[in-house]
């Protein structure tokens, strides 16, 4: 039987990896109201002169310009005429993982999407804070959630996140125009949450904060699929008071998610202010990589 056991063992050693902590920290925070990153759009075109901008309409589309003009390489419906605008109602692409896959998958667009705290399944109808016309070329521009609408405080581990070129850099092969995909841009890695950090007003009732493991994935032909696993839930605090997810600190991070993001939540059921999320851990590749 000891045999046996010790088989068993050398095989399990042979098919696990070995993690060695390479990037000792990760950490994400979102302090103001109306500006915590959703995504992270780009053009990824050849036009090196004209001005390359998007805006987030009053009533949530968006609408993309090239040089002051619209610029049809993408648009949705892509059965219409839209000219250059994203109607985010429409059901074609009314989710962001929806989004992702139109920017990538439409044959010509000169536009890209990757998502930092938004889900493929969050709505992307009227989610979003309005902004004038944004420079979106080479490190492109943030979106934000309008903390109004969504009702949340998202944060989640992605390198460079207050960086927009590592950002960029972080989903994509590094050519000249960024605009191939990595499959996945967290594979062969694993990231550890030591603590989450939250608290903010609202005068509503605030749920649960949940920590999950977001494993995303985009094929060759563009379509976007993301892996969520809740890996941890606990009941929201009160309005003001801080909520500190710390149990699994003492196990040296024992939260943790291979080939994928670690992504923090909480959720209420009416505007909320004054949001302070923080979550801090590290990251770490198999050994001898």
């Amino acid at each position: 039987m000891r045999k046996l056991f010790a088989v068993l063992a050398l095989l399990a050693l042979a098919v696990t990896p070995v993690f060695a902590q390479s990037n000792p920290v990760l950490n994400d925070s979102n302090t103001v109201v109306d500006t915590a990153p959703a995504a992270l759009i780009w053009y990824v075109g050849s036009d090196t002169t004209a001005a390359v901008t998007v805006e987030v309409e009053t009533d949530g589309n968006l609408t993309l310009l090239q040089g002051g003009a619209a610029d049809t390489t993408v648009e949705c419906p892509v059965s219409g005429d839209a000219g250059g605008i994203i109607d985010v109602s429409n059901a074609a692409c009314d989710t962001f993982g929806e989004l992702v896959t139109l920017f990538a998958s439409t044959a010509g667009s000169e536009w890209r999407i990757g998502l930092i705290t938004a889900l493929a399944s969050d709505s992307s109808n009227d989610s979003l804070v309005v902004q004038a016309a944004t420079e979106a070329r080479g490190d492109g521009d943030v979106l934000m959630w309008d903390d109004s609408v969504k009702l949340t405080t998202n944060a989640a581990f992605i390198p460079g996140v207050l960086d927009a070129d590592q950002v960029v850099s972080a989903f994509f092969a590094p050519n000249a125009q960024r605009n191939v995909f990595r499959l996945n841009p967290f594979a062969n890695a694993r990231q550890n949450l030591k603590y989450a950090f939250t608290r903010f007003t609202s005068a509503g009732t605030i749920v649960d904060t949940v920590v999950s493991c977001v494993v995303p994935k985009i094929n060759s032909a563009g379509t976007y699929s993301e892996t969520v696993t809740e890996i941890y839930r606990e009941t929201g605090p009160a309005s003001t008071v801080i909520g500190l997810i710390d149990e699994f600190n003492y196990a040296g991070g024992a939260i943790r998610c291979d080939n994928g993001k670690i992504h923090v939540r909480t959720t209420t059921d009416t505007a909320l202010t004054a949001p302070f999320t923080m979550i801090y851990g590290f990251s770490s590749k198999p050994a001898g990589q």
